[in-house]
């Protein structure tokens, strides 16, 4: 669902559906490792043949990789809720704004720039040595966390949608757990990579904000918002590492 790996068809029997959001931070797992893996052979290339990848070329294909691994499914979300929030209309509009399958104007303008944001941060990314890839396991992971906190954590601003399919199953534990998986990455940053551990304060602030704002303008939290949330919180995070 939150990638294109293929899964076990019976994913949905048994009361696994309560363990999505769970399982979530291993999707980010994943992406991380494999856009590390992408930039060494990008780089390797570079080296070892005759064939000079330019840093934009590099970050065009990252950005490509980091939109089909996840389908764009948080993307989608992303231009939803620009929409919504730029319409300035009352909370039961901007919902249904985010439930209309037109693009609007507003989603045009934040994605687009979204995307140069991505672009910009893959060219700087690619053109860095990373000797392991503990940088980019960190940030996609904590940004799944954070996301499946926020879903599991706010009551639904919508009764229908994917997000409380997945999560209609919940169990009380589900929201600390989720709040432990990131203090075992703190401490594992701390250990292993004190270096971006102000990232970790980033995002943990940022998240803060957001169940601030989706609270009091919302109500609570949709698919979009999580997905909107996921992309802003996941962005910044890989900028700031570029400029690192």
């Amino acid at each position: 669902m939150y990638s294109i790996l293929p899964v076990p068809t019976n994913a949905w029997k048994n009361g696994a559906k309560k363990h999505i959001l769970l399982a979530f931070p291993l999707v980010g797992v994943i992406e991380g490792l494999f856009l590390w893996l992408f930039i060494k052979a990008l780089q390797w290339i570079g080296v070892n043949t005759t064939v000079q990848i330019p840093d934009t070329v590099s970050g065009f294909v990252l950005t490509v990789f980091l939109f089909v691994y996840t389908g764009g499914i948080h993307f989608d979300g992303y231009l939803d809720t620009s929409d919504a929030v730029f319409s300035h209309a009352p909370r039961e509009k901007r919902l249904k704004i985010m439930k209309d399958p037109h693009v609007g104007g507003a989603a045009v303008l934040w994605g687009g720039l979204y995307l140069l944001g991505v672009f910009s941060a893959m060219t700087m990314l690619s053109a860095k040595r990373w000797e392991n890839p503990i940088s980019f396991l960190f940030v996609f992971t904590f940004s799944r966390i954070l996301s499946g906190y926020l879903s599991v954590a706010l009551p639904k601003a919508r009764k229908e949608g994917m997000l409380s399919m997945v999560s209609e199953e919940k169990t009380k534990w589900d929201e600390w757990i989720l709040l432990f998986m990131a203090l075992v990455l703190l401490g594992i940053c701390f250990l292993l990579a004190p270096g971006i551990l102000w990232l970790w304060c980033l995002g943990a602030v940022v998240c803060v904000l957001c169940r601030i704002y989706f609270t009091k303008s919302y109500g609570g939290i949709t698919g979009d918002l999580a997905g909107w949330f996921l992309s802003i919180n996941e962005l910044l995070m890989l900028l700031c590492l570029g400029m690192m």
